[in-house]
């Protein structure tokens, strides 16, 4: 097992060895290194970066292409964070920065017991149902993920009832998605004694799982709740 300081020697490398490639195969950095007098091949630690701007979000709508590395001729594809900070931001992956990243969120699951073709429920931001619909069915179901995906515009007191009956019908491994959400399926599990749904863990994202909500979600379906972060960027593997 490595030491401290050669965990981190290890991590200032890489740190290096990424601000190498962006600076000598992205136009963006390649200027701004230019600009503030940077080489990136003379850090020894990290407060040689103190000189660097912050990548905020603007700039990289503003600079989008300049921020893409001439070298990489791989598939590429285009994500979206979900806005929960602010405004959703466009990213471009590589085929491989997208495996890496479910990857690392099926090992993750693999806490609760979870494994790939299990039943899996989630309750995000995707539009699965029309927003004009007030009658079920509010989810789509993904034959390839065996994912239930609920919406997450269409859950109110009187529609609740029907969530809880297709999540006792299809019997999740795991609940994954919005604590707002689940906390909201949570109450009306305990408020009408309806406790069917027993998942082996459920993994929050997207906002942050206040103790109260992770209280009562752990009551209502008698299991452990993972806090987790959404990462559309795919950089947390």
């Amino acid at each position: 097992e490595l030491s401290l300081g050669e965990r981190t020697a290890a991590q200032l490398n890489s740190l290096k060895e990424m601000l190498v490639f962006a600076g000598e195969s992205t136009p963006y950095y390649r200027e701004l290194f230019s600009n503030i007098g940077f080489d990136p091949q003379n850090i020894h630690s990290l407060n040689d970066l103190s000189n660097i701007p912050l990548l905020e979000k603007e700039i990289i709508r503003t600079h989008h292409d300049q921020l893409l590395t001439e070298r990489f001729e791989e598939p590429i594809m285009s994500n979206h964070t979900s806005g929960t900070t602010g405004s959703a931001l466009e990213i471009v992956l590589s085929e491989e920065a997208n495996q890496r990243h479910y990857a690392c969120l099926w090992y993750h699951f693999g806490w609760a017991g979870f494994q790939r073709g299990d039943p899996l429920a989630t309750f995000g931001g995707h539009p699965v149902a029309a927003m004009n619909r007030w009658s079920p069915p509010f989810w789509l179901y993904d034959r390839n993920e065996n994912d239930l995906m609920f919406s997450a515009y269409h859950l109110t007191p009187k529609t609740a009832q029907f969530y809880v009956r297709e999540l006792t019908k299809f019997r999740p491994k795991i609940i994954r998605g919005y604590p707002s959400l689940i906390y909201l399926i949570a109450l009306h599990m305990l408020d009408t004694g309806k406790r069917e749904i027993h998942p082996k863990g459920i993994f929050t994202y997207a906002e942050t799982t206040l103790d109260k909500q992770r209280q009562v979600i752990e009551q209502a379906f008698d299991c452990p709740v993972y806090s987790s972060y959404g990462n559309g960027e795919h950089v947390g593997h």
